[in-house]
Formats: C-alpha cells, sequence, structure tokens
C-alpha cells in the first residue's frame, strides 16, 4: 500500500488543479474507444477487399468475411471513411489532450502566484531571488507534464 501513496498524492493535485479532470479522461476515452472501432472496421474492410481482389478463386465470403464481390466498390468507400473519421477523431483527441495539460498549467500558475501575493513579506523574502519562477516552471512544468500523461493513459 505505501507505493501506492505517492500515485494517491499525484492524483489528488491534479484533481484540485483541474477539478473535470474525470470528465476530460471520460471525453478522451469515449473518442478514443470510438476512433478504434472506425479503424478497425477500416482495416477489416481493406483486408477483406484485398482478400477478394487478390485471390480470384476464393471468394471474401469463404474466408469469414461479410463482403460480397460485387459490393467491394461500396464497402471500400466505406473503409475509406471510416479511416478519414478516425483520422479527424486522433486529431481530436490530441488536442483534447492539449486542452487538459493547459487549464493545469493555467490553474497551477494561478494558485502559485495568488499564494505569492497573499503571502507575509517575512515569508517571500525568506527565498532567494528567482525563486517564484523556479518554482512557476517546475511546478507548471510537472503538472502539465503528469496531466497529458494521464489523460493519454
Amino acid at each position: 500500500m505505501a507505493r501506492d501513496e505517492p500515485l494517491r498524492d499525484a492524483a489528488r493535485y491534479l484533481a484540485e488543479l483541474h477539478g473535470s479532470l474525470p470528465k476530460a479522461i471520460a471525453r478522451l476515452t469515449a473518442v478514443g474507444t470510438l476512433a478504434g472501432v472506425l479503424e478497425a472496421a477500416a482495416l477489416f474492410v481493406f483486408v477483406q477487399a484485398a482478400v477478394a481482389i487478390t485471390s480470384p478463386g476464393i471468394d471474401a465470403l469463404s474466408v469469414g468475411g461479410l463482403i460480397a464481390r460485387d459490393r467491394l466498390g461500396v464497402a471500400f468507400v466505406a473503409a475509406l471513411v471510416c479511416a478519414a473519421l478516425s483520422a479527424v477523431l486522433h486529431a481530436l483527441i490530441a488536442r483534447l489532450v492539449a486542452r487538459t495539460a493547459q487549464v493545469i498549467g493555467d490553474e497551477a500558475r494561478r494558485r502559485l502566484t495568488n499564494g505569492f501575493l497573499f503571502a507575509r513579506w517575512s515569508d517571500v523574502s525568506a527565498h532567494r531571488e528567482g525563486r517564484l519562477q523556479e518554482a512557476m516552471t517546475r511546478l507548471t512544468e510537472g503538472a502539465t507534464r503528469s496531466a497529458a500523461h494521464t489523460a493519454l493513459g
């Protein structure tokens, strides 16, 4: 159980920085699943078409396919549409991941800036110059990277 503590702490910290992280992950999961299904459908149809075209003595239906030889043109167009939609959804996934990481980075910067601005002067003056910038860079970089990894995972 002790090994899980850093992971729980990181998840709790990310949840504080981005309250709707579960929603973002749910969206990514749904879009990713749909993209995968469309990609699999496109590959299935392409393989069936390849079998039917390259093996004139073998009917695609006899090798477990669902496409009759006279419907290959329609199936090929459907496969192209599925592949194109899958590519669009993969681009959307990349955008969702980037947006999630951006929101978390912005929230981390906002919280650090507010903490600095509302801190007591004795606490602020106890640190060396440039400490805020260093903390800002490390915190936002770490939060953004972990958000991106979490979203992609």
